[in-house]
């Protein structure tokens, strides 16, 4: 079996060809930059490729004799389809580690149908943001003994986590993007800030408030759980009284202010300077994230953490693109592996710890 990864020689692709290489998985290095893949390709002995995201042709010439596609180039609602329709006309799967929602959306709904009737595997969010969300829920509903729930509510929290280029790009993407929200069994509009809630986190990262944002796990997660409702929220920080009162005039105002909002976070994000982390910042940095589900007055609840996001995200990428092997249609992550699994290896490597409680 041979993974193609495109987008090899940024921060997390190069850290995903270490994963996969390390797995004993044979790879191929691709990207749109000849000179700088073929070095990355001489530095861990694999076959290089490249081809321009805009040039259909090149695409698919990259893609052919490679059973799975990998792609680590953002922003994936810009340079994620291109790959994909290149890869299925190659006759491969595709994979990638996309956080976008709306991206998400758009590709369960327009690339099912043509993935079952290929015979071939399409699953995006290979990162730790939306798997490790997805994967967490699938665990948390069965703990209640499977079968339809109220609720899946899904919470994320960051300390001292750098953002790469990529990241950054996804970020702009995702904020400029409509946000959707499943609700009352459906997807409906979402406005950012909508909902905030107190949610303990493990240590150190601890008791944080956190606030509604639009996050693939809105996508995913009723694929496989019947619930009439998910909640994806994102911690705002340390909870402090002052932080209490913001959220609270912002609740109020949301279905006013959600483009505003989005606007201002965008513009906010194209003021930053992203630069390849470095490993004391990787190091330092800390992720979380809580999945709650609840049916009646029975809840569970599933809490992971985790150290350097990038690392993390080439962990996941690593234990579920060889998965995608004779697999077929559109999945979620856990469609892709049962949760139990793909959390038991993360665990058993120590990319994560896992607290389970009802």
């Amino acid at each position: 079996m041979t993974i193609l990864v495109y987008g090899a020689t940024g921060t997390t692709g190069r850290l995903v060809t270490h994963a996969l290489l390390l797995r004993g998985e044979r790879v191929t290095v691709a990207g749109r930059d000849l000179e700088r893949t073929r070095a990355f390709g001489r530095e861990v002995d694999a076959p290089a490729r490249a081809a321009h995201p805009t040039d259909a042709e090149a695409l698919a010439r990259m893609c052919e004799g490679a059973d799975v596609v990998l792609s680590c180039a953002g922003p994936f609602s810009e340079l994620g389809e291109p790959v994909l329709r290149a890869a299925l006309t190659a006759g491969a799967s595709f994979a990638d580690i996309s956080g976008e929602q709306h991206y998400a959306r758009d590709i369960y709904q327009r690339y099912e149908s043509r993935a079952r009737r290929e015979g071939l595997a399409v699953v995006t969010g290979l990162s730790f943001e939306p798997a490790l969300a997805d994967w967490a829920a699938g665990q948390a509903a069965a703990a209640l003994g499977g079968g339809a729930v109220d609720e899946v509510s899904i919470a994320h929290a960051y300390s001292r986590t750098p953002l790469s280029p990529g990241m950054v790009s996804s970020i702009r993407a995702a904020l400029r993007a409509p946000a959707w929200t499943w609700s009352r069994g459906r997807w409906e509009p979402a406005a950012l800030v909508a909902e905030r809630a107190l949610v303990s986190f493990p240590a150190p990262l601890g008791e944080r408030l956190a606030i509604s944002a639009p996050l693939p796990a809105a996508i995913t997660i009723p694929r496989h759980i019947e619930t009439a409702a998910v909640k994806t929220l994102v911690a705002a920080g340390p909870a402090s009284p002052g932080r209490k009162l913001a959220l609270s005039l912002a609740k109020a105002a949301a279905p006013a202010l959600s483009a505003l909002a989005a606007s201002a976070a965008a513009s906010e994000v194209e003021a930053l300077g992203p630069s390849r982390p470095t490993r004391r910042e990787l190091e330092r940095s800390r992720v979380a994230v809580v999945a709650e589900v609840k049916r009646g007055f029975s809840r569970s609840r599933v809490a992971l953490a985790g150290a350097d996001p990038y690392r993390l995200t080439a962990a996941v990428a690593a234990i579920a693109a060889p998965a995608l092997r004779g697999r077929q249609g559109a999945l979620a992550p856990a469609e892709l592996i049962a949760p139990a699994e793909a959390l038991g290896q993360l665990c058993e490597r120590g990319d994560i710890e896992v607290d389970r409680g009802l």
